[in-house]
Parts: C-alpha cells; sequence; structure tokens
C-alpha cells in the first residue's frame, strides 16, 4: 500500500479507453495538532472493490454519476445528498452514503423541468 500526498492530483484515475473507471482510497488523517489531512491510496480501484467506509470526493462521484458539477451541487443543495465530511473546501462522501442515495433518488442528468 502506497499513499500520495498532494492537493494538485486528481482523484480518479482511469485505465485503457472505455474501461470502468477506477478512484483511489481516501484516508482521512487527523495530526496531533488538530489539523486534517487527506491521503490517496494506491493503486485505484473501481468503485465495486471500494468499501463502505471509503470516502469520495466531489470529482469521485461526477465520475461516477457521469454529471457535471453543476448537476452534482444542485444534488446537494436540492435532493440531500449530504456530505459526511468537510475538510477545507473539499466536500467528502463516504460510499454507504451514495449508494443509499443513489437507491433513493435515482438521480436523473440534465436540466430540471418545471
Amino acid at each position: 500500500m502506497q499513499f500520495i500526498w498532494g492537493p494538485l492530483m486528481a482523484s480518479t484515475g482511469y485505465g485503457r479507453k472505455g474501461s470502468e473507471p477506477t478512484f483511489y482510497r481516501k484516508v482521512i488523517l487527523e495530526w496531533p495538532d488538530g489539523r486534517t489531512r487527506v491521503a490517496w491510496e494506491t493503486p485505484a480501484v473501481t468503485f465495486d472493490e471500494l468499501s463502505a467506509d471509503d470516502y469520495l470526493d466531489t470529482a469521485d462521484l461526477q465520475v461516477y454519476f457521469d454529471c457535471s458539477a453543476r448537476t452534482l451541487y444542485r444534488w446537494i443543495n436540492e435532493l440531500g445528498l449530504e456530505p459526511d465530511d468537510r475538510i477545507g473546501n473539499s466536500l467528502y462522501f463516504e460510499k454507504r452514503t451514495v449508494v443509499r442515495w443513489e437507491k433513493q433518488y435515482r438521480p436523473k442528468r440534465g436540466r430540471p423541468f418545471d
């Protein structure tokens, strides 16, 4: 197991063209002085290989749902997709929360019609 540090690293990885997207497991670490940091565990795994306790960030959810950031934040504001943790400006969701929310709402991409 290897960890990657750094805020500029993309959170999702892709295999061959047309293959299933992969995600880095995220580990949230508490420092003794109270700071919280996120590390990415390599190698990347598919969504099904993530455990229920693994965290996904907003970039991961955009890939998983195949939607834009605008759509994702609309779901957060209007459909109750609640983050489990917030570190700085980043939102983190446990996989179990995402799966439960997806079963309940079955989200649809695109512009909502009134």
